[in-house]
Formats: C-alpha cells, sequence, structure tokens
C-alpha cells in the first residue's frame, strides 16, 4: 500500500493524474484500515480537481484519526481549496486546540475576524504578517506559511516569484508541485512562472483536472 500510495502521488506531481489515482486505488484495496492512504488519497484528487473525492477523501482520514491535529489541517486545507472558507477556519482553530497552541489560536482569531470585514484575501494578509515576522505560530506548522503560496493567493506576483524562484534554487521539495499547486494558478500565465517550470522539468497538466472516479 505504502509503495502504491507513493507513486500516485509521484505521479500526481507530474499531472498524470489518471495513473495517480489507479494507484491509490491499489493502494486503498490493498489497506483500506490505513489512515496516511486517505491523506495521499486527498492530496492526488486535489491536485486533480476533484472535489467530490477529495472531500470524501480527507473525511475517511478524520473518521480514522478523529483527534489528530495534523488531520484537521488537511481537512482545513481540503475545504480552503474548495472555497469552502468558513468550514477551513474553523478546521485551523480546531487544529490549534488540539495542540493547545495559543499562538496559532490567537492567530486564526485575527484571521477571523478580517475574514469578516474582507473575505478571504483579508485572511491571506494575516497570514503574510505573521510569515514576515517570523512568529511564532508559524514553527508547529510550516506547511501553513509557505510564503509563496500565500503572496500568490493574495494577488501578490512581485513577491511570490522571488520566494518560489528561492525555493527552486534551493532544490526545495516543494518545487515539484509547483504545476499543481492550487494556491499557483493565477500564476500560470505569468512567464517567470513558466520559466521555474522548465527549470524544476514541469510541464502544466494536459489531464483534464475533473475526471470523477465512481464513489467506493
Amino acid at each position: 500500500a505504502a509503495y502504491h500510495a507513493w507513486l500516485a502521488g509521484l505521479l500526481a506531481d507530474e499531472g498524470r493524474f489518471s495513473e495517480a489515482m489507479s494507484e491509490i486505488d491499489r493502494a486503498i484495496a490493498d489497506d483500506p484500515l490505513w489512515p496516511s492512504v486517505y491523506s495521499m488519497e486527498a492530496f492526488v484528487d486535489g491536485a486533480a480537481r476533484d472535489d467530490t473525492r477529495m472531500l470524501a477523501a480527507v473525511h475517511k482520514y478524520l473518521s480514522l484519526l478523529p483527534d489528530s491535529a495534523y488531520t484537521h489541517d488537511q481537512m482545513a486545507w481540503a475545504y480552503f481549496s474548495t472555497k469552502r472558507y468558513d468550514e477551513a477556519l474553523a478546521e485551523w482553530r480546531k487544529m490549534a486546540e488540539i495542540e493547545k497552541d495559543t499562538a496559532r489560536i490567537a492567530l486564526e482569531d485575527r484571521g477571523r475576524q478580517a475574514f469578516r470585514r474582507g473575505g478571504i484575501q483579508a485572511y491571506a494578509l494575516v497570514h503574510l504578517e505573521a510569515i514576515e515576522q517570523h512568529t511564532i505560530e508559524t514553527t508547529r506548522h510550516p506547511n501553513d506559511f509557505i510564503p509563496g503560496e500565500w503572496y500568490a493567493f493574495a494577488g501578490q506576483p512581485n513577491n511570490a516569484l522571488p520566494s518560489l524562484e528561492q525555493a527552486v534554487a534551493m532544490h526545495d521539495g516543494e518545487a515539484v508541485q509547483l504545476a499543481i499547486n492550487p494556491m499557483f494558478d493565477n500564476l500560470h500565465d505569468n512567464p517567470r512562472f513558466q520559466s521555474l517550470l522548465r527549470q524544476v522539468g514541469l510541464t502544466l497538466p494536459d489531464e483534464p483536472r475533473h475526471n470523477p472516479r465512481p464513489s467506493r
């Protein structure tokens, strides 16, 4: 199951979604009670923009590990990528509560207030402020505070692209997901972003992003 799951992740990075989904189905068939296989399925489905399958996967993951902070983090990202922002923010606060992370709770409370005033872009600016100030709450879950992602999402390509260029220059593992990460969708037409894809050896996926499989 582990081999099939990790192969699915690599295929998804390359935009080979049909193959990735076949591999994740094999992994689940081999070990349907292994929680991590549903985490990988959520990643694969999210890359393919199959929102229905992704949300089903994260809910299965949550049912197996209901008290895991990491599970709630992934649930938050799944909601975020499907624009269910209220639910995403609630999941991030739940994650912080489980970890008794008072700094992150305070950040999520500030973010919630900003969201109510100015929408999700205002919430993104709260994340960026924490990133720029290197505050303590950015250290426990660094995947929630990747600068390039939040700059891109906030519509600041002049800040996002130098951050991504640095990540590529440093051979950061996150760079292999440049072509499929939904946070970078609004950079796809940017020549500097396209140059980064070529440097990593990636191309934007040709496969249809939403190719639902039948439910199990």
